[in-house]
């Protein structure tokens, strides 16, 4: 008898679950292609942040004003300390950055990127990778990145 209850038990909640699931997993005025959409709009926009992560007029507007980027170090800094650190402490001549992984998963008007920077020196060797999560918002039609957190990959 225990079996049974635990079958109807069970097949209740699997009717539930998937109910639910369908029924809410989807806010109902984004179509399928406003969420690619959205998606490849903050690919880019991480994408033209770490080719310009040194430049306060770029960073200013991907930037939102309430950005906080927490570090490995145990702190956190703002929009604007974050920008003046930047701008003060290019990669040296010849080094680059390049994207090793890069996720991307929007919900609603919430984007998240999970991904792993990598960076060489003048003479193309790999010498650092952090991996990386930020959350941008959609604010007024325009995305914006309010949250950074990183760490060395080891």
């Amino acid at each position: 008898m225990k079996i049974k209850r635990m079958s109807i038990f069970g097949g209740i909640f699997l009717f539930i679950f998937t109910t639910n699931k369908f029924c809410f997993s989807k806010n109902p005025s984004t179509s399928r292609n406003d969420s690619n959409e959205n998606r490849q709009q903050v690919i880019k926009l991480e994408k033209s942040w770490l080719k310009n992560l040194h430049n306060k007029t770029a960073l200013d507007s991907i930037l939102a004003p309430d950005f906080i980027h927490v570090l490995p170090q145990g702190i956190f800094i703002t929009k604007e300390e974050h920008i003046e650190w930047e701008v003060k402490h290019p990669l040296p001549v010849g080094f680059s950055q390049k994207f090793d992984t890069l996720f991307v998963r929007i919900f609603g008007n919430t984007g998240v990127a999970n991904g792993i920077v990598e960076t060489f020196n003048n003479k193309g060797n790999s010498i650092y990778k952090s991996i990386f999560t930020d959350v941008f918002e959609k604010r007024n039609g325009k995305w914006q990145v309010v949250n950074a957190q990183e760490n060395v990959v080891h």
